[in-house]
């Protein structure tokens, strides 16, 4: 079984932050390259949704398969 370190080459992190009065909400986005599409689907499945998922104040992820071997994943969460 290939790791995600294996299948993704490249990744690019960035975050958004948004408050209000209720509570703030932050996102990572994550830019990737992959290499693998069978190995990085099978980690994302495996690995990194369960991670993700399981994040104190978890409210969302999301995850796009884009042409070229790129790849972008957002994850929100409530602070």
């Amino acid at each position: 079984m290939s790791t995600s370190t294996a299948s993704i080459a490249e990744v690019r992190p960035s975050g958004v932050t948004h408050s209000s009065k209720e509570a703030s909400m932050h996102a990572v986005v994550l830019n990737v390259k992959v290499t693998d599409a069978d190995a990085a689907a099978a980690a994302l499945r495996d690995q990194v949704a369960p991670q993700v998922s399981g994040t104190r104040g978890f409210v969302a992820r999301y995850w796009v398969r884009l042409d070229g071997g790129r790849g972008t994943a957002v994850g929100c969460v409530r602070v």
